[in-house]
């Protein structure tokens, strides 16, 4: 399976999670919404993300 030539950072703006919704940007990935008891971003949302995480 081959993927698209245009699939990567460029091609994907918003990223949904079952935690949050979050959206790229060039200074990492910005937190528009969490799910409900979601209580932290940086307590549930960047302990299982690797990529750095805005407020």
């Amino acid at each position: 399976m081959q993927l698209p030539t245009n699939s990567g950072k460029a091609a994907v703006n918003r990223i949904y999670m079952n935690l949050a919704i979050l959206d790229v940007t060039d200074k990492g990935l910005k937190v528009k919404e969490m799910a409900p008891g979601v209580v932290s971003f940086e307590w549930h949302l960047q302990a299982v993300t690797e990529a750095k995480l805005i407020p």
